[in-house]
């Protein structure tokens, strides 16, 4: 028997499109701390932000890798049932 392929669908697209945003996002939550408070601080006018505080990041951080995580559980997700139909 041969295995099916995902069709290239809405579902197919839409499942491909949460996933690359997933990858993003968690490689994202992946970056260094440094790497946070210098995006932070780009934002500034002044080119200091002084409300990012490391307790702040780590905040960031660890919603960024849950918003990962459930992107990418929607990607499977839908990818599963594409599988299934």
């Amino acid at each position: 028997m041969k295995p099916q392929s995902i069709p290239h669908t809405r579902r197919g697209r839409l499942a491909l499109m949460l996933g690359a945003a997933a990858c993003l996002i968690l490689l994202a939550a992946r970056c260094p701390a440094a790497v946070w408070k210098h995006l932070a601080d780009s934002l500034a006018r002044d080119g200091s932000m002084e409300r990012v505080t490391p307790r702040l990041i780590g905040i960031l951080r660890q919603g960024a890798a849950l918003t990962g995580l459930s992107l990418l559980g929607a990607a499977l997700s839908l990818l599963a049932a594409g599988q299934r139909a």
